[in-house]
Order: C-alpha cells, then structure tokens, then sequence
C-alpha cells in the first residue's frame, strides 16, 4: 500500500483548497480502494511525522501493528465487522495510537464506506481525529465530579447522624433548596423541588414566625449574618427545635441574590432538660399519690365482705344453671361426656344416648362397644385420640366420624375431648358429643351444587360475571374475560364494576340499570371498551341471583363485534362497489336493495325500483339472453353472461351481469351485479390499432428490449434484441421461444431465471450486469392483465462508458466529502469575495436553525439583504475576520453565539500565486464550558456548606497531607493548641510538638482504619473537651485516596446528659421506695383477709397452720421489702410460704407445680425484690378460683442466655372471662394490686431492663385454657 504521491495529489479537484484543508483541520485521511488493492493516505506534513506515516509506501501492517495493545482487538474486530455488514455505510470507533516515538495518541476515526449493489465494500474513507486533549480533559472532569458527588454523600451520612441539613436560597428565583440525609428531607417535606422561602417561614412555629421572619429580611437587609433559634413543624404536625444560621451573598449593589446556611435539630437536647423538669415536679407529687392510694387501700375492706355474700348467691344460681344446660343440650343437640381413664369408667348426658340412637342401658363403660357404632375411618380416629390422650396426659382432641345406629341410621358426630389433670396426670377426661348429620347433609348438597354451577360457569364458552348488586363489587368471573376484555381474572374480582368502566356510552349504562331494576331480567346490545381501549360490541344478558340472602346480577357476555363488523363491511362494500349491485327476493324477483350505481349506470332511482318485481324494471335488451341466464340460474347457485341492456331513457350499454344465491333472513336471495363494458370493448378494439404501433416504437430506440409470459416463453422482442442474441448466443429469436433453454452458459440463464422468479411475484427488478466485457443496466417490468401478472417486460441498455466515467468522479468527490463531512466541526470556505465555495452539512444546519437562511455555494453566507440585527452584525464580523486571513493570517478564537461557545480556526486558501480564499473550522466547546462552570459553581458551594455548621472539618491523603478544611477546624485548633492548618501541610508533622503525643496516635490510627475502606463513628473524651468523630474513607474510582474528617464538640451535652441520667435514677429509686411501702400493707391486707376466713368458719386447725405459715412471710417480706434486690432463693421461698396459704384458704383446690433449672446460681443472682407475687396471686384468685374444677399452676425459672425467665401458667377459666366476672360483682372496685404491679414494673425496666409478657392459652376452637405470663430479668 502506498502513501499518495505528489502526482496522484496534483490530480484532485483544487489541489490548493484540499492541501490548505488538511493543514487547517489537522486531520488525517485515509482512502482503501478494494477494486485496486491500494491505501492512500492524505496527511500535512506535521501529521505525518506525528502519527510516524512512512513516505511512499506504507506497509500493510502498520496501521495494526501501532494500535495500542489494549485496543487492538476491539478496533481490528469493530473495523472487519463493519466491513462485512452490507447496512453499514458509517462506522466510528475510538482507539490509542502509537505515533512518531512510540508517543500514545487517542484518535477519533470515522470511516465511510462505498459499496456495490451486493452490498460489497469497494472503497473505505477514513478520517483521523486526533482527540487526546479532550479524552484528557474529559478524564479530569470526571475525576473532580467524582470527587464532588463523594463530598457531597459524605455531607449526607453526616446529616443523617447530627440531624443537621443545610440550605440554599435562590432570591432571584424564589426557591430555597435543601441538602440532608433522607429522612429528613423527607420528614420536613424538604425534598419538594419547588419549595419556596414562605414554605419555611410558613412551617415556623405561630409563635416564632413573626420574629424569625424578621430576623432573616433584617440580616438580608444588613450586612449581618442570619442566627436564631425556633420551633419547627414536620410534615404530620409535630415540631422540633432547631438553631439556624446563614449568609448572605450580594451583587456589586449589596442587594442579596443568593443566600447559604445550616439548620441543627436540637430538639433532644431540649427534650432532655424538659425532662429533668418533669421529673423534679412528678418526685413532688409522688408523696401525694401515695397518700391518696392509703385512703382507697382502706375501703377495700368493705368489699371483701360483700365478696363472700355474692360467692353463696352465686352456688345457689349454679345448680339452676345446671338444669337450664341439660335443656340447652337437647335442643341444641349437643352431649357431654366424661371418661375415668384409671377407672375405665365413663359418664354419659342424657343427650348422648339421644344422639347414638342407643337407651339407657347401652354399656357405656366399654369403649369398644362405643368404637363399633363408628365406621372404620372414625373407629381408628377414636382409638388414636384416646390412646395418645392417655400417654400424654394434656393433649386435647377434637374429631369427627360416622356412626350407624342400632336401627341402621346413619349420623355423622364431632367429639371434643379435654384432660383434667392432677399432678401433671389426667385424672379425667371430660367432653361434648355434636351431632352435625344435618350439616354435613347440607355440605354434600351444597357441594354438589356449587361443582355443577362451577363447571357450567367456567365452561361456558362466553364470558360470564357475577357482580353484587349493592356496590356492584365484582364478585367472580370465568376465563373468557381474558379473550374478550383483555383482562386478567384477577384484575377485576373483588374490584367495583364501575371504577373499571366497561360501558362506552353512559346511556346504555343508565338504560341497562334502568331496566334491570324494573324487571330483574334485561338484555341489550351495545358498545364495550377493552382493557387496551378498542371497543367491542356484545349482548348483555342479565338476571338476578341471590347467594347466602345477597343479591347478585348474573350475566352472560357474548362479543358479537364480528358479526357487525361482517355486515358493517358487506354494507360498505354494497354501496362503494363501483358496480350495479342489486339484491332481488327469489320467490317474486321483488328487489329489495340496490346501491347508489343504479342511477348512474341505468337512470332509475331508488323509489323507482325498490319493492317492485322485475318485470317492471326490464333490464335486458335481448331476450334470448335474459331467458339463457335464468335457465342457468334454476340449475346452478351462480351464472354470468354477457349482453346487451336497457337505460331507463330507451339506450343501450354493453355489460356483463353475475348473480349468485344467497340466504337472507332464511330465505332465498339471488345477489346480482351489473358491470358495464362498453368502455372495455372500445380500448380492445384500440387496442389492435396500438400493437402496430408499438412495434414500429420499439425497433427504434437504444434499448434492448423484450417480453415473456408466465412459462418465460418469448412474446415480444425488437430487431436489438435479437441481433444481440444471434451475435452472442448464435441463435435465431422467434415468438413462443422457451428463451431460457438457449441461453449459455447454464450459470447466466439461471441467474436470469432467478429474477425472473422475483418479478413475477409483483415487483419490479433493476440491476447492473457485467456480460461480454459490457456493463448492461437491465429494469423487469410484471406485466398485469385484469389484475393478475400475465408475464414480463424487459429492458436492457450499454451503459459500460457512463459507469466509467462515473467512477472516476466519485473518487475524486469521495475525497474531498469524506475532509469535509467525517467531522463534528462546523466546516466551510469563501473565496476572496467571501462567496461560498464549499461546506459540509452540519454547518448547513446550524446556519438554518439558526439564521432561517439556505445556503446557496456562489452567494454570501450571509446575504446583504438579511437586515436583521444579529445578522448585519454577523456579516460585519465575519468581513473584519476572512480580510485578516485573505492578507495570510491563520488564527485562532473562542466565541459565544445563540448560548452555544464555539472555538474557530480560521486559514488562508493558498494558490499557485495568491491567496484564492478562507477555510474556517468551528468546534462546539459548550459542553466543555458548562462543565468547567459547573464545577467552579459545585466548588464554591461546598466551601459555603462545610463553612456554614458548627462542625469541624477536613480531609487529608494517604500521605497525612491536608486536602480540605473549613474555618470552624482552624478556629478551634487555634485557640485549643495554638496551631495554624492550611491546605497542602502534613498534618502528622506540623502537630508533632504542638498536641500530645496520644491525640495524634489516636487520630493516625483513625486514619489507617479510612484507608482501609472503614468508615468510623465513635466519641472521644480528651483532656480538654470530649468530641464526636466521623471518618470516612474518600474513594476516587474504587481505590482509596485519604479519608474525609467531621467532629462535633460535644462537651457540654455530654454533661447534660450526665446529670439528666443520674437524676432520673435518684428519682426511680424513691418511686420504688414509695411503690414498695404500698405493696406491703396491701399484700398484708390480702393474708389477713385469709386468716379472718377461716376464723369465721370456726376452722381452728386450718386458722392455726395458716397462721404460722404466715408469720414466716411475713417475716421475709419485712426483711427484703426495704431492699431493692432480692436473691432468686429468697424470692422463691417466699413464694411457696404464699402459695401454701392460699391452697390450704382454698382448701386444695389447685395443684402446685415449680421446675428450676438447674444450671441457675440461685443464691447469687439478685432480681427486684416482691416482683412474682402479685402474678402468682392474679393466677390464683382470677384464673384458678372461679374455676369448677381443680385447677393446677405451673412455676418454671429457666436461664434464657443473659437473662433470667420467670413463667407463671395457671389453667383456668381465663382473662376475659375473669374480667366479666369483675366487672359483674364488683363493677366499681379498681385492682390495687395490679395497678401498682405494673408501675413497679414499668419503673423497674427503666432501670434493670425487665421485659413481660402475658399469653391467653386456647384451645384449636379458641376456647380458653388459661393464661401464662412471662418475665424476663437480666443478671
């Protein structure tokens, strides 16, 4: 391959305008000519040493082989895969090019590729960019906005952990715009893009806002900054406090255009002092409440008496309620029953024999017996409930089966069965007997019922819909709503018919509801819309349906859009048809429709015809004929003839007339079209005169020309044609001639075959073929006839010399469109006279967008008649400019024009003598300058934001180098230490000698741990002042470049904070103290009440026992209620001292059941003192006491990792039933115990982390089984 030669160059178009181009535009242009196998290279001499292009020839390999290494597959492979895509015709890549002294070099080239009509590439044309200062320019852009975006993230963790935010006023523009984490902006409604300066003002506290309002216009005013402090709402109404503070910036006048500051939330802090406040008010009141609950403690005496009235009452209304059961169970049908597993005895209500079908002398105590009335499925679900309720003594069963009376009838039976345990053993069983045949029966009927309905609905083969008739709430739907409306099943169930809006008109909506209010039953036709919003046309059918006593509209959807589509289009097609159309009753040849044609063709009018036989209309000319085509007709459904027929005014028209039988209505109808061919007969006969004619055109012109039909046998061919075939293929043309079997070699006739094939499916064909050392342009014509293509025409012409010629103009062209047009510049010349010479398209365009003006070559860009202003002084402009070049100056400017920055290269065109004209290249630099001033604008915001917030901040690189501070950390470390930071000082090495030796090990150790990714949040508490330190890790295209530094001086809260938790413990440790003097006298209150019990019954045994045991609680609970924590021992031992009592009160009418485990040190693990207690005490007195039977209450202490796990668990009649025996016997009485318990209970958390937790037990009925309430204490 070679370079172009000094010949080859003087042979270009205006060599002196293409060589002061290639020096102006600094590019490189390359030209492949495939045909030729030649590279030509058009490069100044500059870029020639530059990129090392060798003089002469240049080696194949040399652009491959200075590819950067990285790049060269991905540039080799992109240029290949573009060659071999025959849509291609455009292809630009970037890459890395070694140049002159292996220097790297980034080329932008874009190649435009020449290609065949076999889509194969004959030449390529490339244009070399150098784009490197971009690329760098592009990377350092890159690298600053990164590094601004990490700022600004790191900015955000901060907010979000200080609450801080900070903001932007825009004057000019009435905006305020908001800096912080998410929460906050969205908690405040900061992230509002259009909020304003009254949004904030506005979302001032009433009390504040007039003071801060002004406040902020007097520092706006004034030469002051902004500082206040105020209360502020959120977005759901609640408020915060903060402090604000600001500045201003100012135009040359001092007026404020833009104003930046910070905003802290301090409302914790506030908070926190409120809460000391409270706290002191609530230790004053605490004595008061306590007085007040000594008072209530003393009624509750009186109360207890009236107890024991209401408990005898209440036996005498349990035997009544006993009778009223055994009624309620024969009507409801329910039995009970109880079973002795140690006894193997069972007991039986009366019900049951009732619902067995069996008498009183059924052997009940035999459970095989009772097993054998069950069919075996419910036989072995008996013997498993019964054999696993005996091994595991507490598992309840619920089960249903099948029996068979005696008398053979067959019921169906649910049992529920509960233990009563004793010791943890059932004892007993006791349970109830449903006899559900009736519902099952109904279950069957109803199921069979559904499946039937089921099956018919989703079966139906049109759309069918359930809708409840009071809110039309869409209760079901089967699957043809996907193939008629478009939607999902379950788009639309559950959803209101209404919101989804299937009728199109809203008065067939209102007229189908109409209807159907009035009769329950309608059905109407009319216009549906789709889910994709085409309309449909179906026929409603509706009637009312009632489900479980709710009405409901069933209907039935049926999408009849094609069958009035089918008629919309016969209609169309009836009365656009540009013939007759006439639709006759076959019974009577009464005409029942007829088309707007019979007018213009006959001279009848519809009136005239319609309704009337056609004997009164006579069509027919001929007679003969008429009576042929109805003879026809009677044996066959369709005839066709042609004939002579009548006008209404007496004249005649040629026409062929075709009927065919139809069905209309159920009927016979003969459909018949009249067409008229007069015009028809008239054109063949011309057409006989014309085919002379033709001939005679044919052998006179320089195309080949010829015809075949359908089988590609000759029709038609001039005397060229033929002496070309005889003088090629020595062979004599003759009509009829299979041309395809003389035509040699076999390769040529079947590539004429081959497009031949192509025209005959519609289209026409045009190709170049090369034959006999000549080029031939060849177009294939189909020929039609009647519609249908009946064979081909063929013309061929020498174009050998035109193809010549023209190749050698378009290398030339190629060559300088390529310089012109593979660039982004915008691109043009003028000669001396400042005429246009050339440009390419992208200044053709901006000059219209922009000037409204078309570019003519020859003429001014800019016209003198164009007075508009901006181009009177664009011409004068550019006169000034193209003068300087025309006297041999080259130079370059930068310009800003219509909001865009162009930077322009202007050159002399040098001739042979003179200078003939001026080459300009602008480039687009708007990008570039936007970004620059972004960047500068993001700068100077930063040094705003970190500047305006009372935190300290600053960043440094992996060497201890300071790359960032803010005045807050200069300040501070000034009047701390004495010491002056400024960017660029290594931070290690200026603080040696100036800070202690621990400080700076502690801040290089924080450093160490950002460069390696950690981000660290933690407080430091110095010698000076204590401080809350963030670092984090600055990360600049994923490798870690230093760590970015944010402290808070946080001294003084941390000594608030302080005193705030050392105050609240003083007062939770007298609320304890006070709490536990209550708890003493009321648990006093409850044993004494015990005691006088069993003096009242006389029960001097029971009274002395109680007693004694007594004594000993007492003595423990005086001994620790002084204390604040109690051993888990001690606390245990009081608990069976009360449990004792209250079995012996209650006279054994609950088991007691404690598990410790042993892996607790129960000695020497403390909890609150007195803290089980009155939970035992609740589960004994609520849950165990109105119980019938003896109940049993479970203690368990287990170890729960760090925790101790308290669980007490009673079975009983529960919490909600206990409570409305309450609330029935003693509306009016308030639990003391509970009351304080939990105030204890709640103070103690505070303090000792106690958490609790209460369980209502039931059954799989829901049925209660007691309660169990957890504690957890930690240790």
């Amino acid at each position: 391959m070679n370079n172009i030669t000094e010949k080859d160059f003087h042979t270009l178009p205006d060599p002196e305008l293409f060589s002061a181009i290639l020096d102006t535009i600094g590019e490189a242009i390359w030209v492949i000519d495939f045909n030729k196998h030649h590279l030509y290279w058009f490069a100044s001499a500059s870029n020639q040493s530059k990129y090392g292009i060798p003089s002469g020839t240049v080696p194949d390999d040399f652009w491959k082989n200075n590819l950067h290494p990285e790049d060269r597959d991905r540039a080799v492979s992109g240029f290949e895969k573009s060659l071999h895509k025959p849509a291609v015709y455009f292809y630009t890549h970037e890459y890395r090019f070694h140049g002159a002294n292996r220097e790297v070099y980034f080329i932008q080239d874009t190649i435009r590729f020449l290609r065949n009509d076999q889509g194969e590439v004959t030449r390529a044309i490339g244009s070399w960019r150098d784009i490197t200062t971009a690329r760098l320019r592009d990377q350092k852009l890159e690298e600053l906005v990164v590094k601004l975006e990490d700022e600004r993230n790191r900015f955000k963790k901060i907010a979000e952990l200080s609450n801080a935010a900070m903001w932007e006023v825009d004057f000019l523009n009435d905006r305020l715009y908001w800096s912080a984490g998410n929460t906050t902006l969205e908690e405040f409604g900061f992230n509002d893009p259009n909020y304003t300066l009254q949004d904030w003002i506005d979302a001032i506290h009433e009390d504040d806002r007039e003071r801060v309002a002004k406040n902020f216009e007097r520092a706006a005013a004034t030469e002051e900054n902004f500082f206040d402090t105020y209360r502020f709402y959120r977005k759901d109404g609640s408020t915060v406090c903060v402090i604000d503070q600001g500045t201003f910036d100012r135009d040359e006048t001092g007026k404020a255009i833009r104003a930046v500051g910070s905003w802290i939330d301090i409302t914790r802090e506030r908070n926190r002092e409120e809460v000391l406040e409270r706290s002191l008010e609530q230790q004053r009141m605490l004595n008061q409440v306590l007085r007040v609950r000594e008072e209530e403690l003393a009624t509750t005496e009186e109360e207890l008496r009236q107890s024991n009235d209401q408990l005898s009452h209440h036996v005498q209304q349990l035997s009544e309620r006993e009778f009223i059961l055994d009624q309620s169970q024969k009507l409801a049908r329910i039995g009970s029953w109880e079973y002795d597993p140690e006894k193997k005895t069972m007991f039986w209500s009366n019900e049951m024999y009732n619902i067995f079908g069996v008498d009183q002398t059924f052997n009940t105590n035999d459970l095989r017996v009772i097993e054998d009335l069950f069919d075996t499925p419910g036989r072995e679900l008996l013997k498993e409930a019964f054999h696993r309720m005996e091994l595991q003594h507490d598992v309840p069963f619920d089960i249903a089966g099948s029996i068979s009376t005696p008398l053979g009838y067959k019921k169906w039976v649910r049992i529920t069965a509960y233990p009563v345990l004793h010791r943890n053993i059932a004892h007993r069983m006791v349970g109830l007997v449903f006899d559900i045949t009736y519902l099952k029966e109904a279950e069957e009927r109803m199921k069979t019922s559904e499946q039937k309905f089921s099956r018919a609905f989703h079966s139906n083969p049109d759309l069918m819909t359930i809708v409840r008739e009071g809110d039309l709430m869409i209760a079901d739907v089967n699957e043809r709503i996907e193939s008629v409306l478009g939607y999902k099943r379950h788009e639309v169930i559950g959803k209101k018919a209404s919101d989804i809006g299937f009728f199109v008109r809203n008065e067939d909506r209102i007229n189908f509801f109409e209807r159907y209010r009035q009769n329950k039953v309608v059905e109407i036709e009319c216009p549906w819309l789709r889910k994709d919003g085409s309309v449909i046309f179906v026929i409603i059918s509706s009637n009312r349906l009632e489900i479980e006593g709710i009405p409901y509209i069933l209907s039935v959807v049926r999408d009849v859009s094609e069958r009035r589509n089918a008629e919309e289009r016969f209609r169309k097609s009836f009365d656009l048809n540009p013939d007759l159309m006439l639709i006759f009753r076959e019974r009577d040849l009464v005409l029942v429709e007829v088309n707007e044609k019979l007018q213009s063709l006959a001279g009848f009018t519809r009136q005239d015809v319609i309704g009337k036989s056609s004997k009164h209309f006579n069509l027919w000319a001929i007679q003969e004929d008429r009576d042929k085509y109805f003879k026809t007709l009677s044996v066959q459904d369709t005839v066709s003839i042609d004939s002579v027929f009548l006008r209404k005014n007496g004249t005649h028209f040629l026409g062929t007339i075709s009927a065919q039988r139809i069905q209309l209505h159920g009927e016979n109808h003969l459909l018949v079209i009249v067409r008229d061919t007069t015009e028809k007969k008239i054109i063949e006969q011309n057409l006989v005169k014309s085919e002379a004619n033709l001939q005679s055109i044919l052998n006179h012109t320089e195309y080949f020309i010829w015809s075949v039909d359908i089988r590609y046998k000759l029709l038609r061919f001039n005397s060229r044609f033929a002496g070309y075939f005889k003088r090629f293929q020595k062979t004599d043309l003759f009509i009829g001639m299979p041309i395809l079997d003389f035509i040699n070699p076999a390769s040529f006739s079947n590539f004429w075959r081959s497009k031949y094939e192509i025209v005959k499916g519609g289209s026409t064909e045009e190709f170049d073929i090369e034959a006999n050392d000549h080029i031939y342009h060849c177009v294939l014509h189909p020929i039609f006839v009647e519609g249908e293509i009946s064979g081909i025409t063929a013309y061929m012409n020498d174009i050998t010399s035109k193809r010549q010629a023209e190749e050698r103009l378009m290398l030339s062209e190629a060559n300088l469109h390529a310089t012109v047009n593979n660039t982004k510049f915008l691109v043009w010349a003028v000669d001396h006279h400042h005429r246009l010479i050339i440009c390419n398209q992208t200044f053709k365009d901006f000059i219209k967008q922009n000037y409204g003006i078309d570019i003519v070559y020859g003429q001014s860009i800019v016209p003198d008649s164009a007075d508009r202003p901006d181009a009177i002084r664009l011409r004068e402009a550019w006169k000034e400019r193209y003068s300087r070049a025309c006297a041999g100056e080259s130079y370059e400017f930068q310009e800003q024009q219509n909001n865009l920055y162009f930077k322009y290269s202007i050159s002399p065109i040098r001739g042979k003598e003179s200078i003939t004209g001026v080459t300009v290249f602008a480039e687009d630099i708007t990008e570039q300058k936007l970004a620059e001033d972004k960047i500068r604008e993001n700068e100077t915001k930063l040094n705003a934001i970190i500047n305006n917030t009372d935190l300290s901040i600053w960043s440094v690189d992996m060497d201890y180098r300071i790359t960032a501070i803010n005045e807050v950390f200069v300040q501070t470390m000034k009047s701390l230490y004495g010491l002056e930071y400024s960017v660029g000082q290594n931070m290690v090495e200026v603080s040696r000698g100036k800070l202690p030796d621990y400080l700076i090990d502690y801040w290089v150790r924080l450093y160490n741990r950002a460069f390696t990714g950690e981000s660290v949040l933690e407080e430091y508490e110095g010698k000076i002042i204590t401080t809350q330190n963030s670092v984090h890790p600055i990360i600049e295209k994923s490798r870690i470049v230093g760590a970015s530094i944010y402290t808070r001086d946080i001294t003084e809260q941390k000594k608030k904070t302080e005193e705030l938790s050392e105050a609240n413990k003083k007062i939770g440790e007298l609320k304890l103290t006070a709490l536990r003097s209550v708890m003493n006298p009321h648990f006093i209150f409850n044993a004494l009440n015990s005691i006088q019990y069993f003096i009242a019954k006389n029960d001097r045994q029971n009274a002395i026992s109680y007693l004694s045991t007594f004594s000993k609680l007492i003595r423990g609970v005086l001994t620790h209620s002084v204390n604040d924590k109690i051993s888990i021992a001690d606390e245990l031992d009081l608990l069976k001292h009360y449990i004792n009592l209250e079995m012996v009160r209650f006279e054994n009418k609950f088991d007691f059941s404690l598990v410790i485990d042993p892996a607790l040190d129960l000695e020497n693990i403390e909890i609150p003192s007195l803290l089980i207690q009155p939970y035992v005490e609740n589960a004994i007195l609520h849950g165990l006491y109105s119980k019938q039977e003896k109940g049993l209450l479970k203690i368990s202490v287990q170890s729960d990792g760090d925790r101790v796990l308290f669980s007490v668990e009673d079975d009983g009649i529960g919490r909600a039933a206990a409570q409305e025996l309450r609330a029935k016997n003693f509306p009016k009485h308030n639990s003391m115990g509970t009351v304080l318990t939990e105030e204890r209970l709640r103070l103690i958390n505070e303090r000792d982390k106690v958490a609790f937790e209460i369980q209502d037990l039931q059954d799989a009925l829901g049925q209660p089984l007691g309660t169990r309430v957890n504690i957890w204490v930690r240790f």
